[in-house]
């Protein structure tokens, strides 16, 4: 299988596991690293 597939796969297990989970993961809270980013504002 190819690397770039292997991981993506991992990536997409490790989201489907957060979205199942009961409670919500903690709020992101490091703003700097989206300053530029069209998401700020969330």
């Amino acid at each position: 299988m190819n690397k770039n597939r292997v991981k993506v796969e991992r990536r997409i297990e490790e989201i489907l596991k957060i979205a199942k989970q009961e409670q919500m993961p903690p709020l992101h809270t490091n703003t700097h690293l989206c300053c530029k980013c069209a998401y700020f504002g969330f």
